[in-house]
């Protein structure tokens, strides 16, 4: 009986936005675009013209958000690629020496390892994004083998291994951990993993050198990872992004960076990161006026994971996800924590000491942040940020006034 034709399926539409935010990247050799570096750029090995990535990308975004097979994939694709003249053997010059090589372009076996690996990266990162967004209920992940004929020996050790999801282990097996590997990962109730015995503890990896033939690299490989698998593609790419938005905001003016801070403040974005909050995260702009009265050189405001885990510590939330009440001030919400640029920016200052600011704003109730510079001036941090009360925010009023008096009549005694 001949087997009935299978689709992929459609994909979530974490896993195409994945792919969509990739920028492109010739190279001649696979292992010139290495790593991470996938998670950011889609590239091709000898496809070194822009009509071509852009035709193989095309076809790979319709393959991933149409669910196609590889069979329809390969029949519309080769004809644009022969068309492009990037089919069959060619001569083609080596840009890292010069020399000229017979390499293969386009071919079936091209085309299918292509479609493979980027559907199932494309899948695994969105699979990344949703397990982080739902670990708080699903907390634990089991390494699961595919449906491949044959196995790799270590994948099979690997098979029913349940680890928390943010285990470390995770980063470097994140599957696909090879060329045509079809492993993945199930998530699970810490129910579901009592009831197995579990939960595991990571395997030992047994590490195996490897060293880039196209940059003379050398790494360290777990045993059972192949070379440029050994990452975690939803995982680099939430890192890439992170890194590349600080380093955009240097650049641009006050109500530029003021509007990417509140897009990365949106409750679900700033949600996922509270979940487990690692790194700073740029959350709020100041004004010329308050950088200079906190001697600072930097327009940017951090909230840093210390500080996120030490708010949430203060203010814990009950069992059943409803906020507590600790020294009279209840848990914040993530839509709260997004009124930040609203408080830091256009809030009133109600003290000001060296390398110290408290802001106070009033939307829809009253909100206090304090806000503090290095010693160099040159990163700011929030240190707290909290729902207030009038007669908290008038003794502070009064008490900075009663200081600035003294001051004055200090200096008059002078």
């Amino acid at each position: 009986m001949p087997k009935k034709k299978q689709s992929a399926g459609p994909p979530p539409k974490e896993a195409i936005e994945y792919f969509r935010s990739k920028g492109w990247k010739v190279g001649f050799d696979f292992q010139d675009v290495w790593n991470q570096e996938h998670a950011f750029a889609f590239t091709a090995a000898k496809a070194m013209t822009v009509d071509v990535l852009e035709t193989l990308r095309g076809a790979v975004d319709q393959a991933l958000a149409e669910g196609r097979t590889f069979r329809d994939f390969a029949k519309d694709l080769q004809p644009e690629l022969e068309k492009l003249g990037w089919w069959g053997k060619a001569e083609m010059p080596d840009p890292k020496t010069g020399e000229l090589k017979d390499v293969q372009l386009g071919s079936p076996r091209r085309l299918k390892v292509i479609y493979q690996t980027n559907l199932r990266t494309a899948r695994a990162a969105g699979k990344w994004e949703r397990i982080q967004r739902t670990k708080k209920l699903l907390p634990y992940l089991r390494y699961s083998l595919g449906p491949s004929e044959k196995h790799r020996p270590e994948h099979v050790a690997w098979e029913g291994l349940e680890l928390l999801a943010d285990d470390p282990w995770w980063d470097t097996h994140m599957p696909p951990n090879g060329w045509g590997c079809k492993c993945w990962v199930q998530q699970l109730t810490k129910a579901d993993v009592d009831s197995t015995g579990g939960p595991d503890e990571a395997p030992a990896d047994e590490m195996q050198e490897w060293t880039n033939p196209r940059t003379g690299e050398t790494e360290q490989l777990p045993k059972g990872i192949s070379p440029g698998f050994n990452f975690n593609p939803g995982k680099a790419r939430e890192e890439k992004q992170l890194d590349q938005f600080k380093e955009k905001l240097n650049g641009v003016s006050a109500n530029a960076a003021d509007a990417v801070h509140r897009a990365w403040l949106q409750p679900e974005i700033f949600g996922q990161w509270r979940q487990d909050p690692k790194g700073n995260i740029p959350v709020a702009v100041m004004d010329d006026d308050t950088l200079k009265l906190m001697g600072s050189q930097q327009r940017t405001v951090y909230l840093s994971d210390w500080t996120m885990k030490k708010q949430d510590r203060k203010h814990p939330q009950r069992s059943d996800g409803k906020p507590t009440k600790s020294k009279g001030h209840p848990d914040l919400e993530n839509w709260e924590y997004a009124l930040l640029p609203d408080v830091l920016l256009d809030g009133q200052i109600i003290q000001q000491s060296e390398q110290k600011v408290v802001f106070s704003r009033h939307l829809n109730r009253l909100y206090q942040a304090v806000v503090k510079t290095t010693e160099s001036g040159t990163e700011n941090y929030v240190d707290s940020f909290q729902r207030a009360k009038e007669a908290d925010i008038g003794r502070q009023l009064r008490k900075a006034g009663a200081k600035e008096i003294r001051k004055e009549k200090e200096a008059e005694a002078r």
